[in-house]
C-alpha cells in the first residue's frame, strides 16, 4: 500500500510539474507577442522541400531589410531594434535552420555554405531580390559569405560583431576554449546557462523569472545541435579574411568595445579586407541589437540613408 501511495503521489507531482511547464510556456508565450506586437512583426513561414522555415515580417513601401541573427539565438533578437526602426521599411528575419521555430533536424548538414544557400532559398521564395543584408555574430559571416555568392541582390551590408576571423588576441570565450575548457556554449545547467550570458552581454540585460527558465531550458534542450553545428561550422580550413575581399556591396562593420566572445581586434580584418567597408564602436558587448539596439539602429540609417544621425 505505502508503494502504491508513493506512486501517487509521484505521478501527481509530475502532472502539476507539467501543469506548471505549461503555464510558464504560455505566459512567456504571451510576453514575446507582446514584443513582436509592439515591433509590428508577423511570424510567418515558408515550406521547402517539405520542411517549414519560420520568420518575421514587417510590411512597409520603403526599402527591404533582411536581418540574420547568430548561433543559438533566433529571429526575436531583432525585436528591441525594429522598435526604434522606420515604419516604412519592409523587414524581414528569418529563423537559421536549427534555430528558433525551425526544426532541430540532427541530420541536416551546418557547414556555413548550406546556411547561405538555405538563406538564399528562403529569401528566393519571398521573392526577395533587392536588399540591405543585416547579420549579427554567426549571421554576419553568413551575410559576408551571401554577399561574395549573390552580389547582384545586395544594396548594402551590414555586419555587427561578425564571426569567422581569428587573430592573436583572445577573447574571453576563447581564452576559455584554449585552456582546455569546455565551449561554454553546450550548456548543462542554469549555472552555466547564466556563465555564459555574462560572456555575452556586457550589462546583462534584466529576464524575467518565467523568461530566464524557458530560455535556458530552451539552450540546454538543444545542446547536441548546437555542438553538431559548431563542428561542422569550425570544420572547414577556408580563409574567411581571403573571402571577405569577394564583398562588393557597400559595408558597414559595427562592433562592442566590451565584446567577450568575438575579439574586438577583428574589426580590422573586416574593414581591411572588405573593399568598401567602415569601422563603427559601440559601447556594449556581443549583442548590440538587445544590449543597445537604439544605437544600433541609428548605425544602420547611416548606411541606409546616407547620412549621419543623431
Amino acid at each position: 500500500m505505502e508503494n502504491q501511495h508513493q506512486a501517487t503521489v509521484s505521478r501527481g507531482e509530475s502532472q502539476l510539474s507539467g501543469l506548471l511547464a505549461s503555464l510558464h510556456r504560455g505566459v512567456y508565450d504571451a510576453g514575446l507577442a507582446v514584443e513582436r506586437f509592439r515591433s509590428r512583426c508577423t511570424v510567418r513561414s515558408v515550406e521547402l522541400d517539405g520542411k517549414s522555415w519560420s520568420f518575421l515580417e514587417r510590411p512597409g513601401d520603403g526599402p527591404t531589410v533582411i536581418l540574420v541573427h547568430g548561433f543559438t539565438a533566433s529571429k526575436d533578437i531583432w525585436l528591441k531594434f525594429l522598435q526604434s526602426f522606420p515604419r516604412n521599411v519592409r523587414v524581414i528575419a528569418p529563423d537559421l535552420m536549427g534555430h528558433g521555430d525551425n526544426v532541430p533536424d540532427l541530420d541536416c548538414p551546418y557547414g556555413a555554405w548550406e546556411f547561405v544557400e538555405a538563406l538564399h532559398r528562403v529569401l528566393s521564395e519571398l521573392g526577395c531580390d533587392d536588399f540591405h543584408l543585416v547579420g549579427h555574430s554567426l549571421g554576419g559571416l553568413l551575410a559576408a559569405g551571401y554577399a561574395v555568392k549573390h552580389p547582384r541582390e545586395l544594396r548594402s551590408l551590414f555586419l555587427v560583431s561578425p564571426a569567422g576571423i581569428q587573430t592573436g588576441e583572445l577573447s574571453a570565450f576563447y581564452q576559455v576554449i584554449e585552456d582546455g575548457g569546455e565551449n561554454p556554449f553546450f550548456c548543462r545547467n542554469r549555472a552555466e546557462y547564466d556563465d555564459v550570458l555574462e560572456l555575452i552581454f556586457h550589462t546583462t540585460p534584466p529576464i524575467a523569472g518565467i523568461a530566464h527558465s524557458i530560455l535556458c531550458r530552451d539552450w540546454i534542450d538543444r545542446r547536441p545541435l548546437y555542438e553538431k553545428i559548431w563542428n561542422e561550422l569550425n570544420a572547414t580550413d577556408e580563409d574567411v579574411a581571403e573571402m571577405l575581399e569577394g564583398v562588393q556591396a557597400k559595408t558597414h562593420v559595427v562592433w562592442g568595445e566590451h565584446d567577450r566572445i568575438l575579439h574586438p581586434s577583428c574589426m580590422e580584418v573586416f574593414t581591411e579586407r572588405i573593399p568598401d567597408a567602415q569601422g563603427k564602436w559601440l559601447a556594449c558587448g556581443h549583442c548590440p541589437p538587445i544590449e543597445c539596439p537604439t544605437d544600433l539602429v541609428r548605425l544602420h540609417l547611416e548606411l541606409l540613408f546616407n547620412e549621419p544621425r543623431t
